[in-house]
């Protein structure tokens, strides 16, 4: 869509509902009217994901009967365990040397108490755009950074402003909007023009790197010609004013075709083998990280985002919710929820009944979930890889 045509989007604001509410049924990424605090970095459903592109693939997934007859039973005792003591903290360091901070989050100063010993980078998620296509920064954003640069008057945190290509507007919201991506992006001069407000919106307000999470690019490839020559202005504008520079990767980018230039940190999200528009299952396991390894080694220097939390299955009415880690708490403490362990991802995964009896299936990653697939994508890789967590 260009710029007549996006302009015109905008003045339907009652069919652009429809259509996302629709979109996001069907399993679209990210796409379409969202809650922020139902809000999640979710990359096109599991059948697009790497490794799992047939239906040869998604009978080895973990929701395969043979994988849940062999899972191994997890007590309920650990139900309330899996948020760890300030001591434990070191247990966490590889899966989060980076994190992801979403605005909306009330409980990030507690988390940063627990965790911040092991972190070194910090993504404050997410500047937005209005239906104009003007970026700004969400109110909610700017008091999140403000308390947590109050609580680093040393600054011993790396901060990273991350825009996303999600749209804003008094009375609807787009996410992950391509249309808007190629209103800004078709153009040259414009794309330009872009990355400079974009390096000087970071840099004005005392960031010390860029990241850029656009989504659902997927094989358009004439977008990604437009997202490269933004990307080559970003360099110069980011390197100019002494910013750091990060561009997160989907698996769903094209495998071929594309040639990404030295200089920024390359982050690829490892975990939509199964969400939104799939069967039940675990969100990466070891054939799937493996194949991103594999697939995606002419990135140069790649490096992986993990995710915690996971997702609800209501096995009634096929409605899909994500979880957060501390939605995975509540769940917990809340409902008898008899945990097992699937053998080839080490997610958590249950069931539970519940209001009016409806039978949910949920799947998660702890700990002892994160720790397997950071080493499987270590040896993959040969290498101790860098790893940044979806989200605090």
């Amino acid at each position: 869509m260009r710029k007549k045509e996006y302009k015109e989007k905008k003045g339907r604001p009652g069919i652009l509902l429809l259509i996302s509410v629709l979109l996001l049924n069907a399993g679209c990424a990210r796409g379409g009217l969202f809650r922020a605090d139902d809000y999640y970095l979710v990359n096109g459903s599991g059948a697009e994901a790497a490794g799992s592109g047939d239906e040869a693939d998604r009978e080895d997934s973990e929701s395969a009967p043979e994988d849940l007859a062999k899972a191994e039973k997890v007590s309920d005792k650990s139900s309330l365990e899996d948020s760890p003591r300030p001591d434990q903290a070191e247990a966490w360091r590889d899966v989060m040397q980076t994190v992801w901070i979403a605005y909306w989050d009330g409980h990030i100063a507690e988390a940063l108490d627990l965790y911040g010993s092991v972190i070194e980078n910090i993504c404050i998620f997410a500047a937005c755009y209005d239906p104009e296509g003007g970026v700004f920064l969400p109110e909610d954003l700017n008091a999140q950074y403000q308390m947590i640069r109050e609580k680093d008057p040393d600054h011993r945190w790396t901060y990273y402003l991350s825009v996303t290509n999600d749209v804003l507007a008094a009375a609807w919201s787009s996410a992950k909007d391509t249309d808007l991506l190629h209103h800004l992006l078709d153009d040259p001069e414009n794309a330009e023009k872009h990355a400079e407000t974009l390096a000087a919106l970071a840099a004005e307000n005392g960031y010390d790197g860029l990241e850029i999470d656009y989504e659902c690019l997927h094989s358009d490839m004439e977008l990604w010609k437009g997202f490269l020559h933004f990307e080559e202005a970003l360099l110069a504008e980011t390197e100019e004013r002494g910013l750091k520079l990060r561009i997160v990767l989907e698996p769903a980018t094209p495998k071929e075709g594309l040639s990404f230039p030295e200089g920024p940190e390359y982050v690829m999200m490892c975990y939509d083998l199964h969400g939104f528009g799939t069967e039940p299952g675990a969100k990466a396991d070891q054939k799937f990280l493996t194949a991103l390894v594999n697939d995606f080694s002419f990135v140069p220097g790649l490096e992986y985002a993990l995710a915690n939390g996971g997702f609800d299955w209501n096995l009634d009415t096929g409605y899909v919710t994500t979880m957060s880690e501390q939605n995975i708490q509540e769940l917990l403490a809340g409902y008898d929820f008899e945990k097992q362990r699937g053998d080839t991802s080490g997610a958590l995964y249950g069931t539970y009944a519940g209001d009016g009896d409806e039978q949910h299936t949920v799947w998660y990653a702890d700990l002892e979930t994160l720790q397997l697939w950071y080493q499987y994508l270590c040896d993959a890789s040969g290498r101790q890889v860098r790893c940044s967590l979806w989200k605090l």
